[in-house]
């Protein structure tokens, strides 16, 4: 039988990095820290949102850090779901938000680099990143609250297309309602001119939705996005007062719970299915929109 080693032996044996059977800590040393694995994408990710935005602290910060996005269905002007905020996207806002995470996991799933990106491609990894992005027990935390499952479909459907899907099989009982939202299926999706240009959403096989914001702005790119977040106000929390994406329908400010987070920014989305249009969604009548991205013809 073998002997026990002597203690001389095991005092000069190196000790691991990590001890076995003890998890590393985060810095209050309570909660264990989770390891996300790097994507393929993420330099040149880095790049093309500008990692290196200046701050103001010299250092290099994710402009979707302290940014809530706050998702609404093509002409509603309330929320269909929100940002849900971990303690651990708090932390440290020089590596990659859940926001990132979750557009990086698309792009993975997708395999095509990000710099030949066009507008159609991002439709199918926002739509990834907001309702496929994350599967139950991976690890992977979701961008919305509700993994867009209150963003579904406001028409009567019992038979989807996507329910039968052999691929989808497994994961039909976890597929979040915003992808039948934004794939209203054959019948109700009307063909456009650029219908045979949209990209299907990874993993999935479906269409995708196209975003904007409130004044109708569609988003085109990975930089233009970036952008919105870097310019996303703070939702006043003050009562009385409030923005105008907070407006009760009478046009008077609401006091009731947003689900506004006090120090984050807000950068709210319009989520438009495949084949149709932007609409508007005004809080009140008489609502005036501002639309410096129209050009007007003069005289």
């Amino acid at each position: 039988t073998a002997s026990a080693p002597s203690k001389s032996s095991t005092a000069n044996a190196p000790t691991p990095s990590t001890p076995p059977n003890q998890l590393p800590k985060t810095k209050s040393g309570t909660k264990e820290k989770k390891i996300h694995a790097r994507s393929q994408h993420e330099p040149d990710y880095r790049k093309i949102v500008n990692f290196k935005y200046d701050n103001g602290s010299g250092e290099s910060v994710d402009p979707f850090y302290g940014v809530d996005i706050v998702l609404h269905r093509n002409g509603e002007s309330d929320p269909c779901d929100r940002h849900v905020i971990t303690a651990e996207e708090s932390e440290n806002p020089t590596e990659l938000s859940a926001t990132s995470r979750a557009i990086l996991r698309a792009a993975d799933a997708w395999r095509k680099p990000l710099d030949m990106y066009k507008k159609y491609d991002v439709d199918a990894a926002l739509t990834h990143a907001l309702a496929v992005s994350w599967k139950k027990g991976d690890g992977n935390e979701p961008i919305l609250a509700e993994s867009g499952n209150t963003c579904g479909p406001t028409w009567k459907s019992k038979n989807h297309y996507l329910d039968s899907a052999p691929h989808l099989k497994d994961s039909i009982g976890s597929l979040s309602q915003m992808i039948k939202f934004c794939d209203m299926g054959v019948d109700k999706t009307p063909i456009q001119l650029d219908h045979n240009q949209l990209v299907i959403v990874p993993d999935i096989g479906s269409k995708p939705c196209h975003f904007h914001t409130r004044e109708g702005v569609r988003i085109s790119s990975l930089e233009q996005l970036a952008q919105l977040a870097r310019e996303a106000k703070m939702p006043s929390l003050e009562e009385g007062t409030c923005t105008e994406e907070e407006r009760n329908n009478d046009g008077t400010c609401t006091n009731k719970d947003t689900g506004a987070i006090e120090g984050r920014r807000e950068l709210h989305l319009y989520a438009v299915q495949a084949g149709r249009v932007f609409l508007f969604a005004p809080k009140y009548v008489g609502e005036i929109f501002e639309l410096p991205h129209v050009e007007v013809a003069s005289g």
